[in-house]
């Protein structure tokens, strides 16, 4: 392709964009960073007054440093927002800039969308993909920023430069295509400031201008080379620096000076906007994750999946919380109550905020500074808190009953169960049942109080002992809607426990409560939910039945699992005949790393917990769940002396693991909660599960599809960094062949896969210590000290399980149903209850469409949005119990109308192609 020749002065164009990377915290924590900020919009306010003509100043892809700023610098609103709305200074697409993969699909959109209309009622917005710094990029970004209205991506780690160019056409896993640029591999987003006035900058030199424009010159002959069209894209700005009135002065001596080219002032999309030709770019198609290469610094940065674990846990639960709860469960209950109209939308975007403000790349990837994760742990429970008090009010409301309840805690219990998942539930349930103690005292006392009468002849719960009344429990029975009785089995009781409950328009009231935890199988329709009755008994009812065959072994109908004499499992798909060994092995390997990487020391050693397993034993017995605590103890050095003698510490102590084995009667899968005592330091912690299944790939759920990696990589010597031994990803990982699939189901665990070895496990990263933090000297919570707790699932089926339905499996493991209690007047008779009660669903999918978000846009419309994780199109089917009056795919701004969908009696059906996210408004 020719070069694009301005025809005026027959120079070259050169696109340069002035910004700044911004990270919100970091080496720093967030107010030294705000401080600095506040600094740098100063001066940049100062110059755009002194040099109106000033060109548009880019501010890193992010809204959220406009909040910054204006908390402190009120007064200057006026200023900033005159300069916005004349395209001076552009902002977004992003409220804050995230991790790609640690945080969810849903997470992304969230963020863009706030970022973007943001933006756009402020006058100017970045209609670029700008994503410059990530750790690796994931498969369905280009199909999430065309769908959130931006055609263009500018990115830097994970693209193989080895084999492409600058520009190329990054395409999704459902095709979609973007015209993408790649930063320089040798110094990133930051390339044009470090080679050309860095070294005059860092200094405090002045920019000579004939020595600048040599290193001018090489940059843009440089760039000219690697770009198929010999076009040329400059950014102007590095980490947190300030552009000041010389860097400006010398481009415009670059341009009076030089016959060649011509450097002109624009913004990001600009570039893109005028490329000669993209018909002949070459297509690199879905994640870009490849490690930084020979003689390149753009390194992929493989790790941060495992740095301080705790606080992806926690983003796990809030995201799980709000989108599978919160959310729609606001929505059916406004819906429901349509008089009160409680508007929780305000309540949900807080908690999201909150959330987003943790999601910028260096706060969630656990690679800043101890104070930046000390005031993440504030914003992660301000949005856990609030999506918690939605989803208990909604539940409340949505539990409410015509039938009057006078004394709380007295007479029968309506249980309803919350299903938040595209797909019905059936399977077992962990709940609980609050009984008031001394219920007839009770009674009589609050009957009193309120010149009431009582009655405590009918529908009472009474005590009852079995063996000589050594022991006593409440007996009641668990009867569903049609008065048939349910199997239970009872877990554990908690004596004198004090609830609290508040009464609108009263004050506070306060109960002795005895909390019977129980287990039995629901079925829940899909975002709905139904009823179980707790209901007064003559007797205790106790099965002695059991799913144990001794002590160390235990099975359902699929699944049989056995400990061995290593201290490792043995679990065997009863229907598919396919042994797995060895599973369950605890590593332990000296790292000497930091929140980024792992990094064994060559004096470092690996320890594992085979026959290290100290005692067995059996905490829960019955019919419905057994549950096998296995306690290991390892014995490894305390930590790594890397400073002085390179050496592991010569003072050991025992690593204590303690792991519940979890099997319900009629699952397949095998749950884990493992409780790790930590005593030591810097290590890393895995968990392996052998599947010996022959196969090359694996697959791992990551935002908005189920993507396929490969094990084994070849010529890994060509790399500045190795392959990671297994990636970043979501909820879920499996491996199958023409015959068995394997799956780990995780809770807040993203960094898993299958490990390149003969025998093929499926493992996960289950924690980092570390003490290693940048730009200090070391520092201490990193370590994760004391008690850290895991869970996650090993699945197994055979070859025929669809993708759609093992994500499901892995959205119930993360997101079991929740439910809340129901209390009636002992005074109120059984029929009556039950014919007060239902089942529903408000949105019934029968398809292998994975439900992602369902939540209210504003008063009059609500969305439906999700994605096909297969590489065929779905027919999907939706009927939708909710009042709506049309419906149609839209962009994921929920904006931009893209096909109207039929609606036949409160139905619609659609076709979803391969790996399409698919964004469904409803009016109503």
């Amino acid at each position: 392709m020719k070069p694009r020749i301005n025809p005026l002065n027959m120079k070259k164009k050169i696109y340069l964009f002035f910004t700044t990377h911004w990270d919100r915290e970091w080496y720093q924590p967030f107010q030294e960073f705000r401080f600095r900020l506040v600094e740098m919009v100063d001066q940049l306010l100062l110059l755009f007054k002194e040099s109106p003509d000033l060109p548009p100043f880019i501010f890193d892809g992010q809204y959220i440093v406009l909040d910054d700023y204006l908390e402190i610098r009120p007064h200057n609103r006026d200023r900033l927002l005159k300069l916005i709305r004349e395209k001076k200074i552009v902002l977004g697409p992003w409220y804050t800039m995230p991790d790609e993969i640690i945080i969810s699909g849903e997470s992304l959109i969230r963020n863009l969308e706030k970022g973007i209309k943001s933006s756009i009622r402020l006058g100017s917005v970045n209609r670029c993909g700008y994503v410059c710094d990530m750790f690796g990029h994931n498969s369905q970004m280009p199909q999430i920023f065309k769908l959130c209205g931006l055609d263009s991506a500018l990115l830097w780690r994970g693209v193989p430069l080895d084999r492409i160019k600058y520009e190329f056409l990054w395409q999704a896993a459902d095709g979609t295509m973007i015209l993408t640029h790649a930063f320089s591999m040798q110094k990133g987003y930051g390339s044009t400031w470090l080679e050309v006035v860095s070294d005059f900058k860092q200094y405090g030199r002045e920019i000579e201008p004939a020595e600048a424009v040599k290193k001018m010159l090489n940059v843009i002959r440089e760039r000219e080379e690697a770009s198929p069209a010999g076009s040329v894209l400059l950014q102007m700005g590095i980490d947190h620096c300030s552009l000041d009135r010389e860097v400006y002065e010398f481009l415009d001596y670059f341009n009076s000076s030089n016959k060649e080219y011509e450097i002109v002032f624009s913004r990001m999309e600009t570039f893109f906007d005028e490329y000669p030709d993209c018909s002949k770019l070459m297509k690199v198609k879905d994640e870009l994750r490849t490690p930084c290469g020979k003689g390149q610094k753009n390194y992929l940065i493989p790790h941060v999946g495992s740095s301080r674990i705790d606080q992806k846990q926690k983003n796990s639960y809030c995201e799980s919380l709000l989108c599978s709860f919160a959310e729609p469960y606001s929505l059916f209950c406004t819906i429901e109550n349509s008089k009160e109209r409680f508007c929780y939308k305000p309540f949900i975007e807080k908690s999201w905020e909150y959330l987003m403000k943790n999601h910028a790349h260096d706060s969630i990837c656990g690679c800043s500074v101890d104070q930046v994760h000390k005031d993440m742990e504030y914003r992660f429970d301000q949005a856990r808190l609030i999506a918690e008090l939605i989803v208990e009010e909604v539940f409340k409301r949505l539990n409410r009953s015509n039938i009057k309840t006078i004394i709380p805690y007295y007479g029968i219990k309506r249980i309803r169960f919350y299903n938040g998942a595209g797909r019905d539930y059936n399977g077992p349930i962990d709940f609980s049942i609050d009984f008031i103690q001394n219920p007839e005292q009770t009674a009589h006392r609050i009957a009193a109080a309120a010149d009431l009468p009582v009655k405590t002849e009918n529908n009472i719960f009474r005590k009852d002992g079995i063996y000589f009344h050594h022991e006593e429990f409440y007996a009641f029975a668990v009867k569903r809607i049609d008065g048939e009785e349910v199997p239970f089995q009872l877990l554990s009781i908690e004596k004198n426990r004090s609830e609290i409950k508040i009464i609108k328009g009263g004050i506070v009231e306060q109960y002795p409560v005895e909390r019977y935890n129980i287990s039995c199988q629901v079925h829940i329709p899909s975002f709905g939910y139904s009823d179980l009755f707790i209901i007064p008994g003559e007797n205790v009812k106790i099965n002695r039945d059991t799913l144990f065959n001794d002590s160390s072994s235990f099975e359902n109908e699929y699944i049989k699992v056995e400990v061995t004499a290593n201290g490792t499992l043995t679990i065997r798909n009863k229907e598919t005949q396919k042994t797995y060994c060895s599973c369950l092995e605890f590593l332990i390997t000296a790292d000497i790393g930091d929140g980024y990487i792992f990094h064994k020391p060559v004096n470092g050693m690996m320890y594992s917990s085979k026959n290290c397993l100290r005692s067995v034993s059996i905490k829960q017995d019955g019919p419905l769940k057994a549950v096998l605590e296995l306690k290991y103890e390892i014995r490894c050095p305390i930590g790594f002396d890397y400073n002085y003698s390179s050496q592991p510490s010569p003072q050991m102590a025992d690593e204590e693991i303690l792991v519940d084995v979890i099997l319900h009667k009629g699952e397949k899968q095998v749950e884990f909660k493992a409780r790790v005592i930590n005593r030591i330091e810097q290590f890393r912690l895995q968990v392996l599960f052998p599947t010996e299944i022959n196969s090359n790939t694996y697959f791992i759920m990551t935002p908005f599809d189920v993507a396929e990696r490969d094990i084994f990589h070849e010529k890994d010597y060509e790399h500045n960094e190795p392959y990671p031994d297994y990636g970043i990803g979501g909820q879920l990982v499996f491996i199958r062949d023409n015959k068995d699939t394997a799956a780990l189901l995780l809770k807040g665990l993203p960094e898993a896969g299958v490990i390149s070895k003969e025998d093929r496990p499926l493992a996960i990263t289950l924690m980092r210590s570390t003490n290693r933090t940048a730009f200090t000297s070391g520092e201490k919570t990193g370590l994760l000290e004391g008690e850290q707790v895991f869970e996650f699932a090993f699945s197994i089926h055979d070859y025929r399980e669809s993708n759609a339905a093992l994500v499901y499996d892995s959205i119930f493991f993360n997101n079991k149903p929740k439910y809340n209690q129901k209390d009636f007047s002992a005074m109120t008779s059984e029929n009556d209850i039950f014919a007060a009660s239902s089942e529903k669903s408000y949105i019934v999918n029968n398809s292998d469409f994975i439900i992602t978000a369902v939540k209210e846009i504003d008063g009059n419309r609500f969305i439906i949005r999700g994605f096909n994780p297969s590489d065929q199109a779905v027919a999907v089917e939706l009927q939708v119990n909710i009042p709506f009056s049309r419906a149609y795919i839209s962009d994921l701004l929920s904006e931009r109308k893209i096909k109207d969908i039929e609606v036949k009696e409160n139905g619609i059906s659609f076709k979803a192609g391969a790996k399409k996210i698919i964004n469904i408004v409803f009016h109503y």
